[in-house]
């Protein structure tokens, strides 16, 4: 991965504009909503992988990226999966506009120079749509 692509995959992203203001239960039931989706999506994985490495060793995570590539929530088996599935996504973000993303969509990445771990590594991520069309968050 070139320097540049690295400085700019690994960037701080800039908050998101909202006024809105959520009360600490709402955010609580959020957060608890967010992990269960995730912890679903990774137990769901290794119930269903054939390979040892995903199933027994957990080797897997689950991620929710928000719609500028910061992770919102994460399941973590190996921890080192959670930043690749961040960095990979953000990849996809800047690829976005060259591409017609739409509902329904779902990514495979796991090039090492474009934001993923290694080869065997492959991150597997869909945009998830709200009903104006517009992209609130990524499931990796």
């Amino acid at each position: 991965m070139s320097f540049a692509l690295n400085a700019q995959l690994a960037a701080k992203r800039p908050p998101l504009p909202t006024t809105t203001v959520i009360d600490p239960v709402t955010a609580s039931i959020i957060r608890g909503a967010l992990e269960t989706v995730c912890y679903e999506a990774t137990t769901h994985l290794g119930r269903a992988a054939s390979s040892p490495i995903i199933n027994q060793s957990n080797e897997r995570n689950a991620a929710i990226v928000d719609a500028h590539g910061r992770l919102a929530m994460g399941s973590i088996g190996t921890p080192h999966l959670t930043f690749v599935s961040q960095l990979t996504v953000r990849y996809g973000l800047m690829q976005q506009q060259d591409y017609d993303w739409g509902p329904g969509d779902v990514f495979v990445g796991n090039d090492p120079d474009y934001g993923g771990g290694h080869l065997p590594d492959y991150n597997v991520y869909a945009p998830v749509y709200d009903a104006a069309g517009e992209l609130v968050l990524v499931q990796a």
